[in-house]
């Protein structure tokens, strides 16, 4: 017998049976469950689920996961073993470019019954606890507006942001 520890089904069971369930108030269909229990089970080491999210406005089974402190060069090749293609390597191209501007990455994807959602979402940051002391921020949002994925002026607004204080 295996370990509920290292054990997927066992271990997440209460999110698929219980959990999700008693949120958006029915049943997910076996084929989600087990879509989202097979996106946990090959996590790479290292990184972990974070955050799980459902639309409860919308009647979908789909759900977002929220894959933490995933390294850059494991995202592809992640989301390739849960069946997702980068058809025209965009997404890549992205990672390649962008992992030398960041240090935190956060992966977000919807689980469907038929495998992954085409939406692929990325967070980049930096040490999580020095968000308003970065220096580097500008460098990564400059990148962003130059590929068309950020707009100048939210860019230049997200500068101006004085951060937090303690």
């Amino acid at each position: 017998s295996k370990d509920a520890s290292s054990d997927p089904q066992a271990q997440f069971a209460w999110l698929v049976n219980d959990a999700l369930p008693l949120l958006r108030g029915q049943e997910l269909s076996k084929e989600v469950k087990e879509q989202i229990l097979n996106c946990i089970e090959k996590i790479p080491k290292g990184a972990s689920l974070f955050q799980v999210g459902t639309m409860l406005s919308r009647s979908t089974n789909d759900v977002r996961l929220y894959i933490n402190k995933i390294h850059p060069e494991k995202i592809i090749p992640y989301l390739h073993t849960l069946g997702w293609q980068d058809t025209d390597n965009q997404l890549q191209t992205l990672v390649r470019d962008i992992q030398m501007k960041a240090e935190r990455f956060v992966l977000s994807f919807d689980v469907t019954a038929d495998g992954i959602g085409p939406r692929i979402g990325l967070e980049c940051s930096f040490d999580e606890n020095r968000y308003h002391e970065e220096t580097r921020w500008e460098p990564l949002f400059d990148y962003l507006v130059e590929q068309g994925m950020c707009l100048p002026e939210k860019r230049d607004a997200l500068l101006r942001y004085p951060g937090v204080e303690h």
